[in-house]
């Protein structure tokens, strides 16, 4: 009986020394680290995280890990974390930046909202050919407004404001359709109400 398992331990030991040597050797792919948290709002403290609320801009990808397709931003987040004192609690991540349900918008009805900045400004242009992701790309040169695609961390925020739908998101970039785009300046500088604009500075004006 001892035999078998003087085998197997063995067998055991030969597999994990053969795994140690492929992995020196790198035949085992890698994956790099990334950093999640684009503002550093997340550090940790007796081993919880805890969340700089002031730094926070609500990119949820702490959550996600990436940005969220739909645009959507939770209305209760499951992310608890270790407050500055002993207590947990749920940062409210969404102040500064609620859902579109709280100014009575979707990604499927948008409508042009009034504010000071679109009634002023020009009606949107009908695009000449069809719009698809390589014209969008290839167009965005024109429009007035510019992504810095370094800074973008693709957190959506811009394409969920948008009151034109102007902003999709393409390889988790801003991208700007300037056949829609009405050159509010919402995404850059916000909506004076509840949403501040690019929370990295990554949309700028020429």
């Amino acid at each position: 009986m001892r035999k078998p398992a003087a085998i197997l331990i063995t067998l055991l030991l030969v597999a994990v020394i053969a795994l140690q040597i492929l992995a020196a050797l790198n035949i085992f792919p890698r994956q790099e680290r990334v950093e999640i948290c684009p503002v550093d709002a997340i550090s940790m403290q007796n081993g919880k995280a805890v969340i700089d609320k002031t730094n926070c801009i609500g990119c949820r990808r702490c959550v996600a890990g990436v940005m969220v397709p739909s645009g959507y931003l939770e209305q209760n987040s499951e992310l608890v974390v270790d407050s500055l004192g002993s207590s947990i609690e749920k940062p409210d991540i969404l102040a500064t930046n609620p859902p579109l349900e709280k100014i009575e918008e979707t990604k499927k009805t948008r409508a042009l909202k009034k504010t000071p900045e679109t009634e002023k400004a020009p009606p949107a242009k009908k695009p000449s050919k069809p719009v698809t992701a390589a014209t969008i790309e290839a167009e965005t040169s024109e429009s007035k407004h510019r992504v810095d695609a370094v800074k973008c961390i693709g957190c959506g925020l811009c394409a969920i404001y948008c009151p034109t739908g102007a902003i999709t998101m393409l390889n988790n970039k801003a991208v700007i359709n300037p056949a829609k785009c009405i050159n509010c300046s919402i995404c850059k500088t916000g909506n004076k109400a509840d949403f501040k604009g690019c929370p990295v500075k990554a949309i700028s004006v020429p």
